[in-house]
C-alpha cells in the first residue's frame, strides 16, 4: 500500500485548551497522520487525552465520526477509510511513514507513546523534559538527516550552557532510543561521551569516628553545663 496517497479523508482530535474543547488537526507528514500529535497554532503539542473524529465526504456531504481515544483506534479507522478495498482484518497500525520521511518531532512523539504504553509516569515526565530539551538544540527537522555530528554538536551546547556531563549524557541517550527506534542509523564512537565530575567521598576509619564522636558527646555535655 502507498502510504503517499491523498487521503480520502482527515483525522482530528477533540481536545480541551484554555478551558474550551475545541477541534484539532492531527500532524501529517507525506500524507499519513500521526495521532499521538495535534497542531495547534500551528505547533505541533503532543496530546494524551480526548477523542479523534474522521471527516470525510459521502455523497456530497460532509461527515464527521468518532473512531476512538487511542492512536491505534485513529490510525486504523484514518487507514481503512482511505483504503477501503483492503481487507477489514488487516492490521494498518505497522504501517507508516518511511524512515527518511519521518521528523524528529514525530520519532519523539512516537517513542513516548510507547513509553507512556510501559513505564512508570515519572519515566515519561523525565523522557518528555529530556527530549524536549535535545529537540530544541538539534538543527535537523527529519530522522535521516541525523547523524553522529549532530549528537556531538547538541554535547557541546550542553556543556556551553554549563550543565553537568552526566546531565547532558543521559539526554542524548533517550534522544538516541527515540531516533533508533525510528530507523536511524547513528553509531557513536569511543570517547564521545564527556566523563562527568565525581564528587570527592572522605571515607573515614572506625578509629576515626569513634574520636569523633566522643570529642561531639564531651562538647555536648559542656555546653549543657
Amino acid at each position: 500500500m502507498d502510504s503517499k496517497t491523498t487521503p480520502k479523508a482527515n483525522l482530528k482530535k477533540y481536545i480541551k485548551v484554555d478551558g474550551k474543547w475545541r477541534f484539532f488537526p492531527v500532524l501529517k507528514q507525506n500524507g499519513v497522520p500521526y495521532p499521538g500529535t495535534v497542531l495547534i497554532d500551528g505547533a505541533p503539542v503532543r496530546s494524551t487525552t480526548g477523542n479523534f473524529y474522521l471527516e470525510f465526504y459521502e455523497n456530497g456531504r460532509r461527515v464527521q465520526r468518532p473512531v476512538g481515544s487511542t492512536p491505534h483506534e485513529a490510525k486504523n479507522a484514518w487507514y481503512r477509510q482511505c483504503n477501503p478495498d483492503t481487507p477489514a482484518d488487516s492490521d494498518f497500525d505497522e504501517v507508516a511513514a518511511k524512515p527518511d520521511a519521518s521528523p524528529v518531532v514525530v520519532a519523539f512523539e512516537r517513542f513516548l507513546e510507547e513509553v507512556n504504553a510501559s513505564k512508570k509516569p515519572a519515566t515519561l515526565v523525565a523522557y518528555e523534559t529530556d527530549l524536549r530539551w535535545v529537540r530544541a538544540r538539534f538543527g535537523k527537522r527529519y530522522v535521516s538527516d541525523v547523524a553522529r555530528h549532530d549528537i556531538l554538536h547538541v554535547l557541546e551546547r550542553g556543556r556551553e550552557e554549563g550543565l553537568d556531563a552526566k546531565t547532558v549524557n543521559r539526554k542524548l541517550i533517550v534522544a538516541l532510543m527515540a531516533l533508533r527506534n525510528a530507523g536511524a542509523v547513528i553509531e557513536m564512537k569511543r570517547g564521545d561521551w564527556p566523563k562527568g565530575i565525581e564528587p570527592i567521598v572522605e571515607i573515614y576509619e572506625t578509629k576515626q569516628l569513634v574520636a569523633f564522636f566522643e570529642a561531639w558527646r564531651c562538647r555536648t555535655q559542656d555546653s549543657r553545663g
